[in-house]
């Protein structure tokens, strides 16, 4: 957007410059020699003219890409390049420690063996009481006297 009116301005200011070369060059030639010498040079000048117009866009073009384009290019490059060589240093750094950690340690599957003993001791325990209660009470025959007496 900004090099193409910048290729304009540069190709207008060609223009303007081939222009007044042009009529110096006339002014030049109207003051000297004769007129058959005098359409001749104007005549030359004329083609000179006209054919340096169809090459003013393609320079006019290049000129601004190696003044302006390309350093613009190549420094948005190398940012681009430091910026992801910041984001790929980043993600290395986080990432390094979620790979190691793929095989759970043998500690917290330990724990996990505990607690499930822990939970089927816990309902071993919770049922027993009940189971107990099923069970009926035997008395010894009430008759013999406790041993402690």
């Amino acid at each position: 957007m900004w090099n193409g009116r910048l290729i304009k301005c540069t190709v207008e200011m060609m223009r303007c410059r081939l222009d007044r070369l042009y009529l110096e060059g006339l002014a030049a030639s109207s003051t000297s020699g004769s007129r058959g010498k005098k359409t001749m040079v104007i005549q030359e000048l004329q083609g000179e003219v006209d054919s340096l117009y169809s090459e003013l866009l393609p320079v006019a073009q290049m000129s601004v890409e190696n003044q302006f384009l390309e350093p613009a290019l190549k420094s948005l490059t190398t940012r681009n390049r430091e910026s992801l060589s910041r984001a790929t240093t980043a993600v290395d750094y986080v990432s390094a420690p979620l790979s190691s950690r793929s095989t759970v340690p043998p500690l917290p599957r330990s724990r996990l063996r505990h607690r499930a003993d822990y939970l089927a001791d816990l309902r071993v325990l919770r049922l027993s009481p009940r189971a107990s209660r099923r069970t009926p009470i035997t008395r010894r025959d009430a008759a013999e006297p406790p041993s402690g007496r």
